[in-house]
């Protein structure tokens, strides 16, 4: 309530009366709220993108989503499952209030989380839960959640060409907590910027991959090339010698068809030597 007042006096400065007014500004507060939440979320988003765009270190990343996330939905843990093609399930990053359970380097065994689950969420489902002892939910995944102390979550896929990548998770732990529509937004597209890092991370890792096998390949080439060129002038070099020999001190006892042979293996011994000469060239090009 916005409150205004003041007091009304005579000709001798005494009060006489107070006149004010009030006005309910709620719906004014929800919106400043609103676009400070608003603003907040697309400072999250600028970040992570800058971090994608410039860094491509999906750790880095992934850390800075949880820790603001946390800190923006006010939530006891903000987590990251990694979720693997046989259903295991890890958590690779964590940002959580002192005092709870750690969730992270941990392999979750869930019996609960089976191929249907799996399905549903690499569809695009998306769970929030507002109190897991109220909620129509499998006894065993109640058992797991209240092992991390878990009052109440939401949880929103990571997919990565369509194919279920991970979980981002939210958590509050101290009490049930009801989720609104910017908290699943805010979630929802948090998890779609990830899956862009991840697919990026993972064409990087392979392009790294690449280029660690051509050097290693084109070292094989030069070595490979050095050896044989070395190995093969050697001979050359004796022919094209003893062809020189043959022909200063046997020129006059060889016939013309004789004189012939000799010069066809000449040049092609000097050819074949000039092919391993540009083969050696080859092969020190970077």
């Amino acid at each position: 309530v916005f409150d205004r007042g003041y007091v009304v006096r005579d000709e001798m400065g005494e009060p006489l009366r107070m006149i004010g007014a009030m006005m309910d500004i709620t719906e004014r507060k929800r919106v400043q709220e609103e676009l400070i939440r608003q603003n907040l979320r697309s400072q999250l988003f600028a970040d992570i993108t800058l971090k994608i765009r410039t860094s491509l270190q999906i750790d880095e990343i992934l850390q800075t989503s949880v820790t603001e996330v946390q800190k923006l939905l006010n939530a006891d843990r903000v987590l990251i499952l990694r979720v693997f093609t046989d259903g295991s399930i890890k958590a690779v990053k964590e940002a959580v209030v002192p005092g709870l359970p750690v969730v992270l380097g941990q392999n979750i065994e869930d019996p609960c989380f089976s191929e249907g689950y799996i399905e549903k969420y690499s569809r695009g489902r998306i769970s929030a839960i507002t109190d897991i002892e109220q909620a129509d939910i499998q006894i065993c995944h109640v058992e797991l959640l209240q092992r991390f102390s878990v009052k109440s979550n939401l949880v929103v896929p990571i997919l990565m060409h369509n194919q279920l990548w991970g979980l981002l998770i939210a958590h509050q732990c101290h009490r049930p907590r009801q989720w609104n529509e910017w908290e699943t937004e805010l979630l929802q597209q948090l998890a779609d910027q990830i899956g862009i890092a991840a697919t990026h991370a993972k064409l990087l890792e392979q392009e790294t991959r690449q280029r660690e096998e051509l050097t290693r390949s084109n070292e094989e080439l030069q070595q490979f090339a050095f050896i044989a060129s070395h190995d093969l002038q050697e001979p050359l070099r004796k022919i094209i010698a003893f062809g020189d020999r043959l022909k200063a001190t046997c020129d006059s006892a060889l016939t013309d068809k004789g004189r012939d042979y000799l010069q066809r293996m000449q040049n092609a011994a000097q050819r074949m030597q000039v092919l391993i000469e540009d083969l050696l060239t080859l092969s020190r090009i970077t």
